[in-house]
């Protein structure tokens, strides 16, 4: 039997409005019958990379753990894109853990994000935008 992870309600903010960094966030969820343990989380993106994170986190069957990227730090063109409401970037969260069988199994996950002083961060599935509707599926 194969145990899997989804990734829920992703999100991002600005904690602290007269600063210039964000923090995103999302929850891991284990939605499989059996017990699994998130061994490693790495978030890379188009401006920033973070090295692995040691999670060590056992997760129940259908348990869920909040994962948080510290805040990222805006300078120079990414900062004016900032500040005008435009800045746009890729992630990706690559997350190992091992299965109840002590299997290592290896995840990953996109995600386009969206921000601006003025304007709330959102995020959206790599190849859309938060303006777009999500395409239809033809089958």
């Amino acid at each position: 039997m194969r145990q899997w992870l989804r990734i829920s309600d992703w999100r991002t903010d600005t904690p602290f409005p007269n600063k210039d960094f964000i923090r995103l966030s999302c929850d891991i969820v284990n939605p499989t019958n059996m017990r699994l343990t998130v061994r490693n989380v790495e978030f890379r993106s188009t401006y920033w990379n973070m090295p692995p994170y040691d999670a060590q986190w056992t997760l129940a069957p259908g348990g869920v753990c909040l994962f948080q990227i510290p805040g990222i730090q805006f300078a120079g063109k990414i900062l004016e894109e900032f500040e005008k409401g435009i800045l746009e970037f890729d992630t990706l969260l690559r997350i190992d853990f091992d299965d109840a069988f002590g299997q290592r199994e290896s995840e990953r996950f996109s995600r386009k994000c969206i921000c601006g002083r003025n304007r709330p961060c959102s995020t959206s599935p790599p190849g859309q935008t938060n303006t777009e509707k999500p395409k239809e599926n033809p089958n």
